[in-house]
């Protein structure tokens, strides 16, 4: 793979294959938004977590002083958790459902974008229509023989990609959420010594029941694999055009 983007822009166009540069740049701009999404939602939990902190001392200073027989514990006096955008307090709870959403979404269309890659810089004048052109319409095409024949290490990657369980996830989780129905995540905040929680719910898609993850985890090993997944593409596509 190139060392930087002038020398891997000046060989796409010696190899009469540019237009795909557009989609190396959507794929890449997919994965920012999915990481600015991750990274929030982490702040936003962090921010939570410290009102909920903040809260505990307000409530319990004047028991300790003496000043307070009883501590009273009510919706009307839990913290508000929420989050000023453009000067509209907005909840917590939805922004990091929202994010959530975004990221999965935006995960899911990298792998549309290295799915366009691979039609413009591979299969180039025989290629598919571009709205033609998502993921699952280069699994087939490179399942093919003849395209496994021409370029093997693009095909495998395909092949393996489409068959991980990390894919599966991620392709279940968006369809799910776009075509189906929500997912009932869960966010909690521990009080008075209980544990904080942020779950990302169970979830039914395809014959196949997919059970609730750690939110924080979950977010980093879905990054995780599609950060090593498209570069692994990146090898094999600059090898093979």
């Amino acid at each position: 793979m190139f060392t930087n983007d002038i020398d891997f822009k000046k060989d796409l166009m010696q190899h009469s294959v540019f237009s795909s540069w557009q989609f190396i740049q959507n794929a890449k701009k997919n994965i920012e938004i999915a990481t600015f999404a991750a990274k929030t939602i982490t702040k936003i939990i962090s921010n939570m977590i410290g009102e909920t902190v903040k809260w505990e001392q307000d409530i319990f200073e004047g028991f300790r002083d003496g000043e307070k027989k009883y501590i009273s514990v009510t919706t009307d006096n839990l913290p508000a958790y929420s989050v000023d955008i453009a000067g509209e307090e907005i909840s917590g709870d939805f922004l990091v459902d929202k994010l959530i959403k975004d990221f999965y979404q935006y995960i899911r269309n990298c792998f549309d974008s290295i799915g366009q890659i691979a039609n413009s810089g591979l299969l180039a004048n025989k290629g598919k229509e571009i709205d033609k052109t998502d993921f699952p319409a280069m699994v087939t095409k490179f399942g093919q023989a003849t395209y496994k024949t021409v370029f093997p290490v693009t095909a495998a990657w395909f092949e393996t990609t489409n068959a991980s369980v990390e894919f599966n996830y991620i392709d279940a989780i968006n369809n799910r959420i776009k075509h189906t129905t929500d997912i009932s995540n869960k966010l909690s905040m521990g009080i008075l010594g209980s544990t904080s929680t942020a779950q990302i719910g169970p979830f039914f898609r395809k014959a196949e029941q997919h059970e609730k993850r750690d939110l924080s985890a979950q977010l980093k090993a879905t990054l995780d694999f599609t950060n090593s997944s498209f570069e692994d593409f990146l090898n094999a596509f600059c090898n093979e055009y």
